[in-house]
């Protein structure tokens, strides 16, 4: 979780994001606050319905499990040894991230901070496990205050007339950093939503 003592930060603003190339993270910016994050994302075994994980967060913003980088930052193996322990600090989840997850990295001049995105797909029975067990992580209910699951993929016409009542709504909270955006472009990466679907989340970010 990206709690830094002494400091208010305002993530929520997305525009003040810049996203920029690993290598730089790695040099140029190494000595700024490193943060990662993950987002989890599986299918239900039913209608192939797609679902990911959000967590409601000690600052009230929406966000993805992950937080802090304290290991001096050298490769992108070393911010994800730091965000597996993250994850399992957060919702008691132990899982193995690999470099294929990665998908991007953003930097908040402003804030000074780095953010390191991984995109990962679980099985349902990983699913079911973290839901029954995340109340018994190390960092709750302090700074992460719960999980849910949201939908973002459907098989079917009237599935796809739910989800989209559900974007417009759950759209207008507020998310830290980039999130709503990570959302779609991983829903496009690895084509989980059609593309009609896919259009009317991006037109919810307008």
């Amino acid at each position: 979780m990206d709690s830094m003592s002494g400091h208010e930060l305002d993530e929520s603003n997305a525009s003040d994001w810049e996203q920029i190339p690993l290598p730089k993270a790695l040099s140029k910016l190494r000595d700024e606050t490193q943060v990662a994050h993950c987002m989890l994302w599986f299918r239900t075994t039913q209608s192939h319905n797609a679902f990911s994980f959000l967590q409601l967060r000690f600052d009230g913003l929406l966000g993805f499990p992950g937080g802090v980088v304290d290991e001096d930052i050298t490769s992108i193996e070393s911010i994800i040894d730091a965000l597996q322990r993250e994850i399992h600090e957060e919702i008691n989840f132990e899982t193995t991230i690999s470099v294929d997850d990665y998908i991007y990295s953003f930097y908040n001049k402003n804030l000074r901070i780095v953010s390191h995105f991984f995109a990962k797909q679980i099985t349902l029975k990983d699913a079911e496990s973290i839901e029954e067990c995340h109340m018994k992580a190390r960092d709750f209910p302090h700074e992460s205050l719960g999980l849910f699951r949201i939908p973002i993929g459907c098989s079917y016409n009237r599935d796809s007339y739910y989800l989209r009542r559900f974007a417009k709504n759950f759209l207008r909270q507020k998310f830290s950093g980039n999130v709503k955006k990570q959302i779609i472009d991983v829903c496009e990466k690895f084509k989980i939503m059609s593309s009609h679907d896919l259009n009317f989340f991006k037109a919810q970010l307008q």
